[in-house]
């Protein structure tokens, strides 16, 4: 059965212009964004790097590795990028990530600079503290958790700073819910420049927040991942259509 890192070998030497965006590309971003980058900040305070040079500093620091005890396919996948020219050269900007225990918050995300001056926006998943956890659980009677409030902050805020940029936005797991969540509820403006939304394997949403006007308006644009195993996928409503597939290693 083919698997990311099939696509990443057959693609990884062809820029997006030889092989325009796909929705596997948007996995790897999502995956990407699962890693525990260090992202160096600049003058300003704002976080930036290549992503090669990033994923080179994280392989060569086993102490970053043993960070990924969820996801075992990290490393690989960690690798397969450094190798790859498609991902390699893209600039990483906005790391953003943030603990707060009495707010029930694990929040972190990342934009990718793509070539062509649009961005991709992603959401991690779920880490192994208490409170990631404790949220996951609050999506399932809370109408707006604190880590949907700040997705839908830092969007706008990404989307101010790169006015002429289209977007795209992603995650797997509670990244997809996330990055479904920020889409829909991101001011109108915003929410006219936002090309896709890609949930894989994100938990859905309480009723009444699925017949919103705004999250009615960006439904057409949103493709959802789930395996035929999913557990967190099928939490709560899935409005939108989803893709099914066969599946194997763990996602949080």
């Amino acid at each position: 059965m083919a698997d990311i890192f099939d696509y990443i070998e057959k693609n990884g030497q062809l820029n997006f212009n030889e092989k325009p965006f796909t929705i596997l590309d948007g996995l790897v971003f999502g995956g990407i964004s699962n890693l525990p980058l260090i992202i160096p900040k600049n003058e300003k305070l704002i976080s930036q790097g290549v992503l090669k040079e990033l994923i080179f500093a994280l392989i060569n620091d086993e102490t970053a590795l043993d960070k990924c005890i969820l996801r075992k396919r990290d490393p690989q996948l960690a690798r397969y990028v450094l190798k790859s020219s498609r991902y390699s050269e893209i600039k990483v900007f906005d790391y953003v990530e943030r603990i707060d225990e009495e707010a029930d918050e694990q929040f972190s995300a990342l934009t990718f600079l793509l070539e062509d001056g649009n961005l991709f926006i992603a959401f991690s998943g779920t880490d192994s503290t208490i409170v990631g956890w404790k949220e996951n659980l609050n999506m399932s009677f809370v109408y707006e958790t604190s880590g949907q409030a700040s997705a839908v902050e830092y969007v706008q805020r990404i989307a101010y700073r790169f006015p002429s940029s289209k977007i795209m936005l992603g995650g797997h797991s509670k990244g997809g819910n996330l990055a479904v969540y920020a889409g829909a509820f991101i001011p109108r403006n915003v929410q006219d420049r936002i090309l896709q939304i890609y949930n894989f394997d994100g938990p859905g949403f309480l009723e009444e927040t699925t017949q919103k006007p705004s999250y009615l308006r960006i439904k057409p644009r949103i493709t959802t991942i789930i395996p035929r195993s999913s557990i967190v996928g099928t939490i709560l409503e899935q409005t939108d259509s989803y893709i099914p597939i066969h599946a194997r290693g763990v996602t949080i």
